[in-house]
């Protein structure tokens, strides 16, 4: 388990970048150069310039989320196949998921920019600006987290 890591502008920076490209903050938080989950979240709850920060990177990784899908729905590779008589046998797995992996997209981005690919209903999530309202638990009172 990593020590938690005290906040720097150009650590911030280098996570926002890598969820703007599309990296899962697990993925990034995983690698060996970074900080643990826990102290990205210490930083969400106590910094604001990260906060809007981090942010941004989300609603980027939504436009990212959208180009995938894209990709993903034209890629026709494992949809079919051609079986032992020479007859063209649809993949439905391949197929099941290919869905599957677009509505993931579709329900992160949903949640990441809800103004842009929300539902009507789920218009909720975004300030007056559309900028993106992250709420922050703090558990550093809680005898687990000392």
């Amino acid at each position: 388990m990593k020590a938690p890591v005290s906040y720097s502008e150009a650590l911030g920076e280098t996570i926002c970048a890598l969820l703007a490209e599309g990296h899962s903050l697990r993925a990034i938080c995983a690698r060996q150069d970074m900080p643990c989950m826990r102290s990205v979240m210490r930083w969400l709850a106590g910094d604001a310039a990260f906060r809007r920060l981090y942010g941004a990177a989300r609603l980027l990784q939504a436009d990212r989320l959208a180009d995938e899908i894209l990709a993903i729905a034209d890629e026709r590779e494992g949809d079919h196949r051609i079986d032992e008589k020479g007859r063209v046998v649809t993949q439905a797995d391949a197929i099941q998921r290919a869905k599957l992996r677009v509505d993931t997209r579709k329900w992160l981005m949903s949640r990441m920019s809800p103004r842009k690919y929300g539902d009507a209903l789920a218009e909720g999530g975004a300030g007056e600006d559309g900028e993106l309202i992250i709420q922050v638990v703090r558990y550093d009172d809680h005898p687990a987290a000392q």
